[in-house]
């Protein structure tokens, strides 16, 4: 059982440009990835052990921990950030980080989540996320909100569920979940709130589609929680009345008022 975390956005010109630029080499296709890296195996050997500490891999006795921490902190706060960010008219992460209320965003999104990740053998958590910000800030990777975008269903439903229904079941708030699912909705409705196409790749899309309009539409979105989900977070009408509250107000003032008014909300709770 392992895990491995390092963030590798798909080759671009614009990474041509800046390998060249700053190193002169040309590449026009380079390999970009980030100096993070994390390897975490399971320490169950039945014929000896390699000795892959030396290399920087991780053993410990249990992965799980580990998987935990990535999926609701790393990939469900990439999730979070990637369709709001498209919905404000922003295309790359690192652009969208030098916006302060959308770094604020991201920032209350994992404190949001991070107080149900048990804890991670040899990891302090508060460092683990000030370092994961950063790490999405990196200026050189350049990478994509729409790759984040991609397959949205099921990253949404692997990396936010559990976070729902583990706050919610122990009365915590999750204005910045509810955010994040109503800006998801928009987005799969296949246009932001200037009417410019979003791209949408989704092996869920068609069934995905009516749900999203609705909730936009109407402000309802415990059908879309239904499809996307399943019937138990779209029978918590607490969950449900948090999302529809960010759905109306991108409606009726958009994304970035409707994040600045989120954002000062929390701040008072």
């Amino acid at each position: 059982n392992t895990m491995v975390d390092r963030i590798t956005p798909a080759a671009g010109p614009e990474h041509s440009a800046i390998l060249e630029s700053e190193y002169g080499v040309r590449d026009a296709c380079p390999v970009i990835t980030e100096p993070f890296g994390q390897w975490i195996v399971q320490d169950v050997f039945h014929n000896g052990r390699p000795q892959w500490e030396k290399v920087g891999v991780t053993f410990v006795p249990d992965v799980a921990p580990y998987k935990i921490m990535k999926t609701k902190l790393l990939n469900g706060g990439h999730s979070a950030l990637a369709y709001l960010s498209i919905l404000c008219g922003y295309t790359e992460v690192d652009d969208a980080l030098n916006n302060e209320d959308l770094e604020d965003f991201i920032r209350g999104y994992m404190s949001e989540v991070a107080t149900i990740i048990p804890p991670v053998p040899f990891v302090d958590i508060p460092e683990y996320r000030k370092v994961l910000l950063q790490r999405f800030k990196n200026p050189h990777l350049k990478d994509k909100l729409d790759r984040l975008a991609m397959d949205g269903t099921g990253k949404v439903y692997h990396t936010m569920r559990e976070s729902i229904l583990e706050l919610t079941a122990e009365g915590h708030p999750t204005p910045h979940l509810a955010l994040a699912l109503a800006a998801f909705f928009k987005f799969m409705t296949g246009e932001d709130y200037s009417g410019r196409k979003t791209h949408i790749v989704d092996h869920n899309d068609s069934r995905m589609l009516e749900p999203c309009c609705h909730a936009v539409e109407t402000g309802d979105p415990a059908p879309a929680l239904d499809v996307l989900f399943g019937p138990d977070i779209a029978a918590n009408s607490a969950f449900v009345t948090s999302v529809s509250t960010q759905l109306l107000a991108m409606r009726d003032a958009g994304p970035m008022v409707a994040l600045k008014q989120m954002l000062q909300q929390a701040k008072e709770a």
